[in-house]
């Protein structure tokens, strides 16, 4: 099971790219970062996580306070998803200094924007613009 692959671990970056992972996946893995001391690094894009396994990570985030690099474009999410992410990077993990978010189309922009101001004075800012048309 995939959450199982980080209780307990020394595994510090994980990349699970095109990993064929949906929203249970992500609530799995989500419930292990809840936990995990380790894992700097977690890059799951081109899956398809969705809103729901976006607010699970968000929800881990508000405790995990070793992430500092999360690759996550791709994955269909929608404005719901964005917006408890930017929340979670306000009131949670302080360590996180980048996040990729990208080619999301229908994004409002204002979203985008708060997950930057959210991670702004920190080593990074995180990278996400629109995909239009």
């Amino acid at each position: 099971m995939l959450g199982d692959t980080l209780k307990p671990s020394a595994l510090t970056k994980l990349y699970l790219h095109g990993a064929s992972i949906t929203h249970g996946g992500s609530i799995a893995l989500a419930q292990a970062l809840r936990t995990n001391s380790a894992l700097t690094v977690l890059a799951i894009g081109d899956n398809q996580i969705g809103d729901r396994g976006a607010i699970a990570l968000a929800s881990a985030l508000k405790v995990n306070d070793k992430l500092a690099e999360v690759y996550m474009p791709r994955n269909g999410i929608t404005d719901a998803g964005v917006a408890e992410l930017a929340e979670a990077l306000k009131t949670g993990n302080k360590t996180l200094h980048t996040m990729l978010l990208f080619e999301y189309t229908g994004i409002e922009e204002a979203l985008l924007r708060e997950v930057k101001l959210a991670l702004a004075g920190r080593e990074l800012a995180a990278r996400g613009s629109l995909k239009t048309g």
